[in-house]
């Protein structure tokens, strides 16, 4: 099962972290509902900090996704703002036996 962990942190609480309500409802529509992705938000640092695990039952269902059209345009903008913002985000990928 791999497993996708995105760590981001913001320098204050006046910058908000970058979202697409139309993004997030194309992930609901093509990944979680038809249970190819559960994703779990958790907020730390008093709320400086996001960390975002996103599992992924078999390694196509994270190539389909890391591939989505909209998923990537997404994380191009997202970059954008991230550095004019000088919010920092790290990956790690990890893959969990299912045993």
């Amino acid at each position: 099962m791999p497993i996708l962990t995105v760590t981001t942190t913001k320098p204050n609480s006046l910058i908000d972290f970058y979202q697409d309500i139309d993004v997030m409802n194309h992930v609901l529509n093509e990944f979680v509902l038809p249970s190819k992705l559960v994703a779990v938000t958790r907020t730390e640092n008093e709320g400086l900090t996001t960390v975002t695990t996103l599992k992924f039952p078999s390694i196509k269902d994270y190539e389909d996704f890391r591939n989505d059209p909209v998923i990537k345009q997404f994380g191009l903008v997202k970059k954008q703002y991230n550095a004019e913002n000088g919010i920092i985000s790290s990956a790690e990928m990890n893959n969990e036996s299912n045993s």
